[in-house]
């Protein structure tokens, strides 16, 4: 009997992975609700195509009948054209976030264009399960799917994403500290002369630097992993350790902040 190939995956890793951002940049809230409401709606139709495709595909196996291989080829289409689906769902639902930040995060740009071109495979895949007319013939387009260098392009390009958002929050949070101290900055730059203040101001300086010196580092992290021995675990793991280090450097800056206009740039 010929071999009807459908692999189950979760992708529960990717969605609790990424907790979803807001800010008051171009995509609004809702959509992001939306995206993020139509990826779990749509891993739920995979979910039962699938467990629907293991049915079929198993009286198949016991009768051997034409009729049931038939059926068990449809089922597995549906299947499978569900996993694109939620496989676009999910894709665009990081797009919408990224798009949140692209005013004061230049990087979201390239990363959601990229995401788009992964759809729109997705989209060709779709078309592809469709005119499938036989199990060799499913079985050559489910191939172009589990592809290893495609799976691998696939879970780097995630990866990065979801580190490139959480980059983006922070660096979000960063600009919109700065824009908020810049006149208290002012004020302190004019009493240079108080000792405590000039070397408060210095120390906010090399705190900055580390923070966007680190920030730069973390996100071309990625590009520094040899892609066969790229391990996403591995990978969030350290990417979180060291984006831990920046949110407790902000901290310090805004204490030090906080402090310096408390005591000089108050009338």
């Amino acid at each position: 009997m010929k071999k009807l190939t459908l692999l189950f995956f979760s992708l529960l890793l990717f969605s609790f992975a990424l907790t979803p951002t807001h800010s008051q940049e171009s995509a609004p809230v809702d959509q992001v609700t939306q995206a993020e409401n139509d990826y779990r709606y749509q891993f739920d139709l995979y979910r039962d195509a699938y467990n629907s495709y293991t049915l079929t595909k198993s009286s198949w196996e016991s009768s051997g009948s034409l009729k049931a291989e038939q059926e068990a080829i449809e089922a597995a289409k549906k299947a499978a054209t569900a996993r694109d689906d939620v496989m676009i769902s999910y894709t665009r639902w990081l797009r919408v976030q990224l798009l949140e930040f692209t005013s004061t995060y230049e990087k979201a740009i390239n990363l959601a264009n990229r995401l788009e071109e992964l759809n729109q495979w997705y989209e060709q895949h779709k078309v592809n399960i469709q005119t499938a007319s036989s199990v060799d013939a499913f079985d050559l387009v489910m191939a172009e799917y589990s592809d290893p260098l495609t799976a691998l392009n696939r879970e780097t390009l995630y990866s990065a994403t979801q580190t490139e958002l959480k980059i983006a929050k922070i660096a979000y949070f960063q600009h919109q500290s700065r824009a908020l101290y810049d006149p208290v900055l002012k004020i302190l730059e004019t009493k240079t002369d108080i000792p405590e203040v000039k070397q408060g101001l210095e120390h906010i300086d090399e705190v900055g630097t580390k923070i966007n010196d680190e920030l730069t580092s973390i996100s071309s992290f990625g590009g520094t992993l040899e892609a066969e021995s790229f391990n996403s675990r591995q990978y969030f793991r350290k990417v979180n350790e060291r984006l831990s280090i920046v949110q407790t450097d902000q901290i310090t800056l805004l204490n030090l902040m906080i402090e310096l206009e408390s005591r000089y740039a108050r009338d």
